[in-house]
């Protein structure tokens, strides 16, 4: 069905949603008005007839009228950006900038004359204040005092071009694209890990004198077998994969005594006998020896000093860390999709994670203590890359979302879309288009959160 109500046309521009797109043969298509009342749906609004669409049109067009400031600004540094508040017809407002470093700037009301609005019985008003173009870059608060008392919101200014590496210089340069799970050695386990990495790094930058590897994405997959083949369908883009690991890295492998060496020498000789002859890379049991190997490590405990490190890192990642932990906890315990979890395990805020999370807390600690290698090893696979000459060193691909049952998803679950997905138009090697198999987050709910996630 074309897109023929005009008001379908003007709500979706509202919420963000294109109502056409050029194909890849060049051809100006317009999206159906099923498709765009499907988004809207995803978006708790319904648009199924004309008159519900002219409803949710006033509705998204008066609501910036029924709160003093927007949720959250965001403006470019270098720009002077108006800022428009409303409030009571006639009442008395004043606007000031808090700054990240505490200081203060009061802004500049401007002339603007635009008729009040009448909702609800109330008459409101809106005013202008000039957003200067020389805020500094970083978060800080916008702070409106009126009649009726204080409102705040989150202010963000961004750079308008982040500009090149220093390292660079005025040259350019170039580098290896790299599927870190593909380049496997003599030492990995059967998957190319961060080990793989740092000596791939090392030998590009001192034999072919090469400034970066570009790698896949390392987001997180599941915690435990099987997982995902795809690193662009990821259950957390916050975290590292620890399928990357080299056990036989970790600082504690050198202290283990003579039996645990002996078992994860074991595991590994066992799983590479297995796999040896297989062209695929084996994941699931790749995956399973190392995790068993990592326990081992695990269990031996850490040195104080160590020991200190590791609780830095877990203060310094803080409820992020924990809740993924928790929900790794979570999959090994119920299964890989928390949809399918009791329904009282859903929210990571319920009493009864919180239970979960006291009777399980060493299992927890376990998979932050993933995270905490992973970002150890990764960080020397870095500084090996840039001590041995490399401009930039390594970088990683990111993905464009993540799985609907993603440990992001457990988290931040009303902050995604649901019955949409992801994906691409038709173009000459998809021609039927392509879904990713990714809800997309909602702008609208992210702008109330100041974007954090």
């Amino acid at each position: 069905m074309a897109l023929s109500d005009p008001h379908l046309a003007e709500l979706a521009h509202a919420y963000g949603i294109a109502t056409e797109f050029w194909d890849f043969k060049g051809r100006l298509t317009e999206v159906s008005a099923e498709t765009v009342i499907a988004i809207l749906a995803a978006m708790d609004v319904d648009a199924t007839d004309p008159d519900k669409s002219t409803a949710a049109l006033n509705a998204v067009q008066n609501q910036p009228w029924t709160r003093v400031l927007p949720p959250c600004v965001v403006v470019e540094q270098g720009r002077a950006e108006p800022l428009l508040v409303h409030l009571p017809h006639g009442d008395w407002v004043r606007v000031a900038v808090r700054l990240e470093d505490g200081g203060l700037r009061e802004l500049t009301q401007l002339r603007h004359d635009v008729a009040p609005r009448e909702l609800s019985g109330r008459l409101l008003g809106e005013a202008s204040f000039e957003l200067p173009a020389d805020l500094p870059l970083g978060y800080h608060r916008l702070e409106a005092a009126t009649a009726d008392g204080e409102v705040d919101a989150t202010l963000v200014v961004t750079p308008t071009f982040v500009g090149f590496p220093a390292a660079l210089g005025d040259r350019r340069t170039w580098g290896y694209a790299v599927q870190l799970y593909s380049l496997t050695s003599a030492e990995s386990w059967g998957l190319g890990d961060l080990g793989d990495l740092a000596d791939l790094a090392v030998w590009a930058a001192t034999q072919q004198y090469a400034g970066y590897l570009l790698v896949n994405p390392l987001h997180a997959a599941e915690p435990t077998a099987p997982i995902e083949a795809s690193p662009y369908l990821p259950m957390s883009r916050r975290f590292v994969n620890p399928v990357y690991l080299r056990p036989e890295l970790v600082p504690e492998y050198a202290e283990l005594g003579a039996d645990a060496r002996r078992r994860i020498r074991d595991l590994k000789r066992k799983l590479r006998d297995r796999i040896r002859d297989n062209d695929l890379i084996e994941r699931r049991p790749i995956w399973k020896a190392k995790l068993k190997a990592l326990r081992v490590i695990f269990d031996a405990g850490m040195r104080p000093a160590r020991r200190m490190a590791f609780n830095d890192f877990l203060r310094r990642e803080g409820r992020g860390l924990t809740q993924f932990a928790t929900w790794s906890a979570l999959v090994a315990e119920y299964g890989q999709d928390f949809r399918e979890w009791p329904a009282k395990l859903r929210r990571p805020s319920s009493p009864e994670v919180a239970a979960f999370a006291a009777k399980h807390h060493e299992r927890i600690v376990f998979f932050a203590w993933l995270q905490f290698l992973a970002a150890e090893q990764l960080r020397a696979a870095q500084s090996a890359a840039r001590t041995a000459g490399m401009k930039l060193g390594i970088m990683s691909d990111l993905a464009v979302g993540v799985s609907g049952r993603s440990a992001e998803a457990w988290t931040y679950g009303n902050l995604f879309a649901d019955g949409i997905g992801v994906g691409a138009p038709p173009d000459p090697f998809n021609q039927l288009g392509q879904d990713w198999g990714q809800s997309p987050w909602r702008p609208d709910r992210l702008a109330e959160l100041s974007y954090a996630p």
